[in-house]
């Protein structure tokens, strides 16, 4: 079966903690963040936004992603 890849997404929020004698996990020390959105079409009628991990912490991204997608419609529906 073949896979296709529609798209290619770096999350934008890179997770980092610390905590003195606990825990120290740098995401940030091995990764780049992403600078764009994660939105794609799969059809003329299906656009899809991405988010991921880190990045749902973060209510205005999933805010701006649900406008988004919601914006376009098809031609002929009013």
């Amino acid at each position: 079966m073949a896979r296709l890849l529609y798209y290619r997404y770096s999350k934008l929020h890179l997770f980092d903690i610390d905590v003195p004698g606990k825990i120290r996990f740098q995401e940030s020390e091995v990764l780049t963040a992403g600078d764009k959105l994660g939105i794609f079409e799969i059809s003329p009628h299906i656009r899809i936004g991405l988010g991921i991990c880190y990045d749902m912490r973060f209510a205005e991204l999933s805010m701006v992603l649900a406008r988004y997608v919601a914006i376009k419609r098809p031609k002929n529906v009013a």
